[in-house]
């Protein structure tokens, strides 16, 4: 078995197992990141996208049902306009802040992905692709 420790002539650099050790050793020491091959998953990256939009759709439209049922009903109006009213008002139906909550979370999630999505559909290499 090869010792993977530097020794002589080696002391420069390490030896690694060939496969993904070698592989990883390799592009990391590629100074102008040139020798970097990683699939970009344009697809999926594209389909989740979609997903998060479709999900982002649903809330809103979950969100619009409750403003209209408020809308109808005259003593919820000013919690509308109050944060404080309107939390508290919310304690006694906790689905509509869940709500909140989940719509929050999903536009974080989202509005991490366009930009490097962009980015990488943007690159020359995409282009060429193309």
């Amino acid at each position: 078995m090869a010792s993977l420790a530097p020794t002589g002539s080696d002391k420069n650099r390490s030896r690694y197992i060939d496969g993904f050790p070698a592989l990883a050793a390799f592009i990391a020491s590629d100074r102008d990141g040139t020798s970097a091959i990683f699939k970009r998953f344009n697809r999926l990256a594209a389909r989740n996208l979609l997903y998060l939009q479709c999900e982002l759709a649903e809330l809103q439209h979950k969100l619009d049902t409750f403003d209209y049922e408020d809308g109808n009903a005259r003593e919820t109006l000013q919690s509308l306009r109050n944060w404080e009213e309107y939390k508290a008002r919310e304690a006694a139906q906790p689905e509509r802040m869940d709500l909140l909550r989940k719509i929050r979370a999903t536009m974080k999630e989202y509005r991490k992905y366009p930009t490097s999505h962009r980015e990488v559909s943007n690159s020359p290499l995409t282009r060429m692709a193309l």
